[in-house]
């Protein structure tokens, strides 16, 4: 018998495979061509190769079906979208793992074929598995005495170099093995498809060695990335870079395919370490991890965090337990000092508990010396951001508010804004308080409500009592909507405050207060009250801010008694209005009888016209005002002036100018006038603006005075006085009852500046001069004297004290050095009038000759 030969050639070959577990499919070779050979029970394979357009198998060797040995070798290659394509057996399992690209194959074996040995070799290019297209890679396999080694395992994949070997033991079924993947980039790594919901960018190290058998597999694990993460993103947007180094190193066993322990774990993050163990349950699908965590005195910018943390130490414990689909997260972290932009550091304890992709329970304590805080919260659907919502309660007690002022400038230090007068205002607050609140969040809108309560607080020795704050934000619908309100005890006043807003309609503020001390203001402000403003007032206003400002729709003031130092007004009130277009104002005393108006134009400037009346004011009541009060004086005055100003140039504070005034105009007027000596029957004074000047005239009666003046409104205010005057009494000066008496006539030429009054230049002419007291009489006659920058010098004249001629000569400068002589004979009479009580009575005739020199403030 010379054996069976069997050859065959198929073309356009179609069919199924059928294969256990779906992994069948349709005949991939439409191209077969076999040269079988069989003789005595051995089987030799000439020849066998099918092959299509993208594949290709070559097989040969021999079967010796009774000695049971095989000898065989094949090869191949494989464009895997073209078998994909095909629908060729295995398609349903190699999609999973690789979509694109060539593979070539060959495989050896040798010996019985219940022991064979032999070799295999695998490689592939530019293989497209999922998200990591271009990789390639080679495989090498050989097999004997039963050991099946790895002898050859290396690819590139995700721009990283993957190289791996062990053996695996056929008999007992021991494996060991490890396998590195260094400096992967982690921009490739396919991380949706490993169920990661963020992306991640940097270069990273990872390696994995096992070795075991099925009913116990131990092995270590371990990742770094040296130069950390350089980016995180997600659906949502890129969070921060993580460029600090950090590493994993794992070590356990998986017994019988089902039990997972995690003898132990090791993460750094920059200086963070944490430290723990676990097991889980494959079958299960349970875990449980814990650990704990420090992490030594650092600022966040060292783990590439932009907001501005600083913190002592920070220790903690945490634990991670329950099935994959459900974990439950616990763990508890404490802070010796923690300091969040420019706020002071403080001690804090934060506990966290709950499932992350249902719900947390968040926990924050603050223990400070200064308060105690306490803050609860239930953090819903953190990890999906269109459904999560928190709600939060805050506790703090305890509060000490000597610390206010330092807690408000690091308030607005952190919010990168000026405290302003704020922390000015709250230094030296003495008392204790305590506050609430809730805080609600969802779908992007937030709710919250406060209160402070503290029973007595005093500010610079002033008490505010049964003080009391409230707010709620984003209530009734409104994302926007927010009030407030504040009530308490002033001194032995009350207020009340209110204010409310919204994103459409601005802000509003309401309120009042009644029998509130002024001079407590000025204090609690902290503003210095130079002139002893005294009274207890009661106010009422509302006001609120529009589109174009604030709008005040009533205010009224008003106080029974109202003193500034020595001044004392009665009946005092103040009311106003601003709306959109104008307001009005008025303050109105009773007595003196004073009142101002003005109506107010929001334009451009807001021109302002305001006008004044006075009826009757005593002479001696503006005295007290000049602070003159023990002068004896009579008469009353009456006013009246008006006139259109540009409020706005007044309140920013610019410099003086014509155009502040469009107009202005104003007068008053006295009768039976009297100040010391001097008395006038009547006295009216007035003028007007005209151009970039206000000129106007004084005029008095008995005796009789008429000067002109004119100031400009124009930088250095230039300023001008002319005109004929009179002091004194009408006649010679000599009462009919003997009493002293004195009359003076002249006329002045004066000009200058009043930002320079050093460069006031002008004359005055004394025509006639009277004064008689007894028997001593002073007389003179064209008295002169001429100002000019270096002062005031006497230029002539003649003076007789009793028919003898006294000669004067000299200077005052405008800085007050005085030079001036004084040269004649006087009766000795006059010395009485400088020391009246001394001499009953002087005769005789004395000789003067004297020199003053030195200052105005100290002559010699």
């Amino acid at each position: 018998f010379l054996g069976t030969r069997v050859t065959a050639s198929l073309e356009r070959a179609e069919g199924d495979v059928a294969l256990p577990g779906g992994a069948g499919g349709a005949w991939p070779f439409p191209s077969v061509e076999a040269d079988l050979f069989y003789k005595e029970g051995v089987l030799r394979v000439r020849k066998f190769k099918a092959a299509r357009d993208s594949a290709a198998l070559r097989l040969s060797g021999s079967l010796d079906t009774r000695k049971r040995i095989v000898s065989a070798k094949a090869s191949g290659e494989l464009d895997i979208a073209g078998w994909i394509a095909a629908g060729a057996p295995g398609v349903s399992y190699v999609r999973r793992v690789v979509r694109e690209g060539k593979a070539e194959f060959s495989v050896t074996a040798d010996g019985p074929w219940n022991e064979p040995e032999g070799t295999g070799r695998l490689v592939f290019k530019n293989a497209g598995f999922p998200d990591a297209a271009g990789a390639e890679g080679e495989v090498q396999l050989s097999l004997r005495g039963r050991l099946l080694r790895i002898t050859r395992a290396r690819a590139t994949l995700w721009g990283g170099a993957l190289e791996a070997d062990g053996f695996y033991r056929t008999e007992s079924g021991h494996v060991e093995g490890k396998a590195s993947l260094r400096r992967v980039s982690l921009a490739a790594v396919p991380w949706k498809a490993l169920g990661v919901p963020v992306s991640l960018a940097g270069t990273g190290d990872a390696s994995i060695r096992v070795a075991g058998t099925a009913d116990r597999l131990e092995g270590t694990v371990s990742l770094a990335l040296p130069a950390g993460i350089e980016r995180i993103s997600s659906q949502g947007g890129s969070g921060p870079a993580l460029r600090f180094p950090m590493s994993l190193e794992a070590g356990g066993s998986v017994s019988g395919g089902r039990d997972v322990k995690v003898d132990s774990f090791r993460l750094l993050a920059g200086k963070a370490e944490s430290l723990g163990d676990g097991e889980g349950s494959i079958p299960g699908e349970t875990l449980r991890l814990r650990g704990s965590l420090s992490l030594p005195a650092g600022k966040s910018a060292d783990y590439g965090v932009g907001e501005p943390i600083a913190w002592e130490k920070i220790a903690g414990e945490w634990e991670v337990s329950g099935p994959w689909s459900r974990l439950q997260w616990k763990a508890s972290l404490s802070a010796t000092a923690l300091a969040v932009r420019a706020l002071p550091p403080l001690p804090l304890v934060l506990k966290i508990d709950g499932v992350p992709s249902e719900a947390l329970h968040v926990s924050v304590d603050v223990p400070a010396q200064r308060f105690k805080a306490t803050a609860e919260g239930m953090w819903t659907s953190p990890l999906d951001p269109p459904r999560t919502a928190s709600e939060w309660t805050v506790a703090v007690r305890e509060i000490d508010l000597a610390d206010s002022d330092r807690w408000v400038s690091a308030v607005a230090a952190s919010l990168g804004a000026d405290a302003g007068g704020a922390s000015r205002y709250l230094a030296g607050i003495e008392g204790k308080g305590e506050a609430d609140g809730t805080i609600r969040v969802a779908a992007g809108k937030v709710e919250a409500t406060g209160r402070f309560r503290a029973p007595r607080v005093e500010v610079r020795g002033v008490p505010l009592r049964t003080l009391r704050v409230e707010g709620e934000f984003g209530r009734a619908g409104s994302a926007d909507l927010w009030n407030a309100r504040a009530e308490g005890t002033f001194g032995d006043g009350t207020f009340h405050v209110a204010a409310n807003g919204d994103g459409g309609n601005g802000t509003g503020i309401e309120g009042k207060v009644e029998g509130i001390e002024i001079a407590q203001v000025f204090s609690l402000l902290r503003r210095d009250n130079p002139g002893e403003v005294k009274g207890t007032v009661d106010a009422r206003f509302a006001a609120r801010r529009g589109p174009i400002g604030w709008e005040v729709s009533r205010f009224t003031a008003g106080t029974e008694k109202l003193s500034v130092g020595p001044v004392r007004f009665s009946g005092v009130r103040a009311e106003g209005r601003l709306g959109t277009a104008d307001g009005t104002f008025s303050v109105h005393a009773a007595s003196p009888t004073v009142r101002i108006d003005g109506e107010v134009q929001r334009s451009d400037g807001w021109p302002t016209k305001v006008s004044l009346t006075a009826s009757e004011v005593p002479t001696s009541f503006l005295l007290v005002v000049g602070g003159r009060s023990r002068i004896p004086s009579g008469g009353a005055w009456s006013a009246e002036a008006g006139g259109v100003v540009r409020l706005a140039d007044i309140v920013e504070g610019g410099p003086l100018s014509p155009g502040v005034f469009t107009a202005l105009h104003g007068s008053v007027w006295a009768t039976d006038l009297s100040v010391g000596e001097v008395r006038f029957g009547e006295c009216r004074a007035s003028g007007t603006k005209r151009g970039d000047t206000i000129e106007g005239e004084v005029l008095t009666r008995a005796p009789d005075s008429r000067l002109a003046w004119s100031i400009s409104l124009r930088e250095p205010f230039g300023f001008r006085l002319e005109g004929p005057f009179s002091l004194g009494a009408p006649g010679n000066g000599t009462a009919k009852n003997g009493k002293r008496r004195f009359s003076l006539r002249g006329r002045a030429q004066i000009e200058g500046v009043l930002r320079a009054l050093e460069k006031t230049s002008g004359t005055v002419l004394v025509e006639s001069l009277v004064y008689r007291e007894g028997v001593f009489e002073l007389s003179g006659k064209d008295l002169s004297a001429r100002m000019d920058p270096a002062g005031v010098r006497w230029t002539g004249g003649t003076i007789l004290a009793a028919g003898n001629p006294l000669r004067i000569s000299g200077r005052v400068s405008w800085g007050g050095a005085l030079d001036v002589r004084v040269e004649g004979k006087l009766p000795a009479s006059a010395v009485r009038l400088a020391v009246p009580s001394v001499f009953d009575r002087l005769d005789g005739t004395m000789t003067l000759e004297a020199r003053i020199t030195g200052n105005r403030e100290d002559p010699s």
